[in-house]
């Protein structure tokens, strides 16, 4: 995947989980929310970027 692909995926995930979250399935935003987290911090990792949060 490429970075635009990876960026769109992540911010589904985001927009699907606030929705998520508003609507009361707070189990599904919760899990919506760490797999956005996840995946951001696995493509930073990957992208050689020498920026450490």
């Amino acid at each position: 995947m490429n970075d635009l692909q990876k960026d769109m995926f992540t911010g589904a995930m985001l927009v699907v989980g606030l929705v998520g979250f508003i609507s009361g399935e707070f189990i599904m935003s919760s899990a919506l929310f760490a797999s956005a987290t996840v995946v951001s911090t696995i493509s930073r990792a990957t992208s050689g970027s020498s920026k450490q949060f």
